[in-house]
């Protein structure tokens, strides 16, 4: 995977918006934790990974084809058809 975008977090915020959603302050600090230490990835990163994925299986497919053909024509010619 290429490079990714760096995701800012205020983390302290955090901490606070999940404990007014009721977490306690050490569930919160977990999540925050958690979150900090993840390599997160953003709908971008996944787009951009995902047409790289799909530049390589056409790749791979036209090689497929390829071969398929060049067996084809092989067998043609061995078989006398």
């Amino acid at each position: 995977m290429g490079p990714m975008t760096t995701i800012a977090l205020d983390t302290h915020k955090t901490i606070q918006k999940l404990q007014a959603k009721g977490f306690s302050a050490p569930q919160a600090e977990g999540i925050v934790d958690a979150l900090t230490e993840s390599e997160l990835v953003t709908k971008t990163d996944l787009r951009t990974e995902l047409k790289l994925q799909a530049a390589d299986i056409k790749i791979w497919v036209a090689g497929l084809l390829i071969a398929q053909a060049a067996l084809i024509l092989t067998l043609q010619n061995v078989l006398g058809g």
